[in-house]
């Protein structure tokens, strides 16, 4: 979980960029302006972290639904 520590630290370190320098923020808001960026730039730095969170518990979610079909042969015709 280092990813999601260094994330939180990530933000912080962007948003005192942004606030203290001008000419940064600029180059920032004129990038998210333009039509490539269709997200703000915070939207694609959190979407990683969510995506970790979520595949404990999708990996799980397959892991008894395989072991439940398995259990009861409807995975294994014959």
């Amino acid at each position: 979980m280092m990813h999601i520590e260094q994330h939180e630290q990530l933000l912080n370190q962007l948003s005192t960029a942004l606030k203290h320098h001008a000419e940064f923020e600029r180059a920032f808001s004129d990038f998210e302006a333009q039509k490539v960026c269709y997200l703000p730039i915070g939207a694609f730095l959190l979407k990683p972290v969510q995506r970790l969170l979520h595949y404990g518990g999708l990996l799980e979610r397959e892991c008894s639904d395989i072991c439940e079909l398995t259990l009861t042969n409807s995975y294994f015709p014959g």
